[in-house]
């Protein structure tokens, strides 16, 4: 409904109004209603009359439009769980501006034209969509979503295991998802099928898993597996046996194995010499020389049968012998030993052992023994078998010739160093005679002389002896004679406050080490390191070094001297404590302990300071202060004290009050 209103200006009253709609409808009201039936464009006209017959129109322009209508669509329309559904909205007629209202059918809404909204759950879902325009007329549309749940697959194949070629038969399905289903399998050796179950042949031996993907009608893949698909090749046995060569009685052995079949399998062992087995991997002893063929048969699952053949070599028993001479005599004594076998498969190693550490490869060696004993010589042989026997042994009885040991001492000192020398003989024929070179130039033909060497040097003593079957032996000793012992000492710092830590240096030279070191500081401590520290207390003290070498000398450097004095120590005063600006403070300091000579730093508190014992200073800024003095002695040691504080007061002032300032009497 259109509600008009006519109005006019001049004229002369009494006026008449005459409207026409435009639609074939008209009114003589001043300001008449009007509703349009149909959407068009209208073009109303309002004419007014006054008493003097004069005529006045004025226009005005309407449109009407038609009811809003609603249209709904979305892709897609059905789908897997969980699917994204893109909305479109449309619209035509009515006034803008638009108002839009999605509902999605499970629960979710949307007021935008064109939303998207996910479904999460299988389901048919009807989407309703409203539109409102400017004049309050809606209008609506729906479009149906169907949700289906997301497709599954499953995959078997039987038989699983087999023999090469094995043909397998492949089982597909699937659920979910929307019809119609499109099927791809992998089997797993580089072949495929889109069939839903197919079959297939494989013809390489090995383990295969085939894998089945489905896709539905809305394009949503999914994947199985099958179980490993096991495909073995023919049956192969193999016959294995250790040792294949040995000496009657020889124990051998098998070992049994299979390949391709179907597990489990048998075995089962001839040995070639009537025996037999049903083991897997048996021992077989052989008792008879001879060639022997031990035959493996394997049976698998499925009663398939393979053989394989091992040849065992048995040879007569190994026997050694062995002979040697002479079989005594004096040292040196030079032995001929001969091998001899029967038996055994050649060819033959031989090895000797004589008794004295030594030993030979050779069938027939010859060996001197160059000290007397009895020794046992034993030879084992062995075969191309491995066999071994052993001989009987041999004994060889080997008499002495006369040995010497010359030793010394002590065999190192410091000059002069006087020793003694000492000959052991052993075996030989006595009597003995000595002849002793002492390497200085000195000799000696007693079996244990003296000597004392005068110079530095190392030295080689030796010593002849012939005994009276005429051998002659010698032997040697080395003495060492080392420069005197000689030693410093040193002591840093020398002086200072006490406490005073002292490092201590001691040091050797010549002599014959190792070395010893053994202090006394003064103050009744000791110690025994080479380079000690050790803190004393106010005093004079004598520091006492004493070196001492492995030839048994010692010596003694100079005395050390260390003097400490008390430690330092410092009191400060300042007087007066208290006063009116400006304030002059007496400052005294007071030294005890340390060595000069002293210098000496106070600090009064208000960024002032002095370097003189006793000092003045006039504080002029309120306050107060802390102050303190600092002494520095001659060794560098360090010591403060506080003199207290400094309080400076403002100068004296007064003021008055009273209330109230005024009043009546009384």
């Amino acid at each position: 409904m259109v509600a008009f209103t006519g109005s006019n200006t001049g004229g002369l009253a009494p006026f008449t109004y005459s409207w026409t709609f435009g639609d074939g409808a008209s009114s003589t009201t001043q300001s008449p209603s009007h509703t349009y039936t149909a959407a068009a464009q209208y073009t109303a006209q309002l004419t007014v009359r006054d008493a003097a017959g004069r005529s006045s129109s004025a226009t005005v322009a309407i449109t009407v439009n038609p009811l809003p209508t609603a249209t709904a669509t979305a892709a897609p329309t059905r789908g897997d769980a969980p699917v994204t559904v893109v909305f479109t909205g449309g619209t035509t007629g009515g006034t803008a501006p638009n108002t839009y209202a999605w509902g999605f059918g499970d629960g979710g809404t949307s007021t935008a034209a064109n939303p998207s909204h996910a479904y999460a759950t299988p389901g048919t879902y009807t989407a309703v969509f409203t539109v409102t325009d400017a004049t309050g007329h809606g209008a609506s549309a729906s479009v149906t979503v169907t949700v289906n749940p997301k497709p599954a697959a499953s995959a078997a194949a039987s038989p699983t295991a087999g023999n090469v070629p094995l043909t397998v038969s492949f089982t597909g399905s699937a659920t979910g998802g929307f019809t119609p289903y499109g099927y791809a399998w992998s089997f797993g050796d580089g072949a495929s099928s889109t069939a839903q179950s197919p079959g297939h042949t494989y013809t390489v031996a090995g383990s295969y898993q085939a894998t089945l993907t489905v896709t539905d009608a809305v394009g949503v893949n999914v994947t199985a597996t099958t179980a490993t698909i096991t495909i073995t090749g023919p049956l192969v046995s193999a016959a294995h046996a250790q040792p294949l060569a040995g000496d009657a009685p020889v124990t051998v052995s098998f070992n049994g194995s299979a390949t391709g079949g179907t597990s489990p399998y048998a075995f089962g062992w001839s040995f070639g010499d009537g025996a037999a087995s049903a083991t897997q991997n048996p021992s077989h002893t052989y008792t008879a020389a001879g060639t022997y063929t031990a035959t493996l048969t394997v049976r698998d699952a499925v009663a398939a049968v393979s053989s394989s053949t091992v040849t065992v070599v048995v040879s007569p028993a190994l026997s050694a012998s062995s002979s040697a001479t002479p079989l005594s005599g004096e040292a040196p004594l030079a032995v001929a030993f001969t091998g001899t076998t029967s038996g055994g498969l050649g060819s033959f190693t031989y090895a000797w052992t004589f008794g004295d550490g030594v030993s030979s490869t050779a069938q027939n060696p010859g060996h001197t023994y160059g000290t007397a004993g009895t020794y046992t010589a034993v030879l084992t042989v062995t075969d191309a078998n491995q066999a071994k026997s052993t001989a009987t042994a041999l004994t060889i009885v080997v008499r002495s010739a006369p040995t010497v040991t010359a030793t010394v001492s002590p065999a190192a000192g410091d000059v002069p160093l006087p020793v003694t020398f000492n000959t052991a003989v052993a075996a030989g024929t006595a009597p003995f005679t000595y002849a002793w070179s002492f390497g200085d130039g000195g000799s000696g033909t007693t079996a244990n002389p003296t000597h004392t060497y005068g110079t530095v040097g190392v030295f080689t003593a030796q010593v002849t002896v012939t005994d009276a079957a005429g051998h002659i032996v010698s032997s040697t000793a080395r003495v060492t004679v080392n420069p005197a012992l000689s030693a410093t000492a040193v002591a840093n710092p020398t002086a200072g406050d006490g406490p005073l830590a002292v490092r201590f240096t001691g040091s050797a030279s010549a002599g014959t080490s190792p070395y010893t070191f053994s202090w006394t500081f003064g103050d009744g401590a000791t110690s025994t390191s080479q380079s000690p520290t050790h803190t004393y207390a106010a005093g004079t003290y004598s520091a006492q070094l004493t070196v001492s070498d492995a030839a048994g000398r010692s010596v003694t450097p100079t005395l050390l001297s260390i003097t400490v004095y008390p430690a330092l120590t410092v009191t400060a005063s300042v007087a007066p404590t208290v006063g009116v600006t400006p304030v002059e403070a007496a400052f005294t300091g007071t030294v005890g302990g340390g060595i000069g000579p002293f210098t000496y730093a106070w600090v009064f508190g208000d960024g002032s300071t002095a370097s003189t014992q006793n000092a003045t200073h006039t504080y002029t800024g309120l306050g107060t202060y802390s102050t303190q003095l600092t002494v520095t002695d001659g060794t560098g040691a360090t010591a403060t004290a506080l003199a207290g504080t400094v309080t400076v007061n403002g100068p004296l002032a007064a003021t008055a009050a009273g209330t109230p300032l005024t009043g009546d009497a009384p």
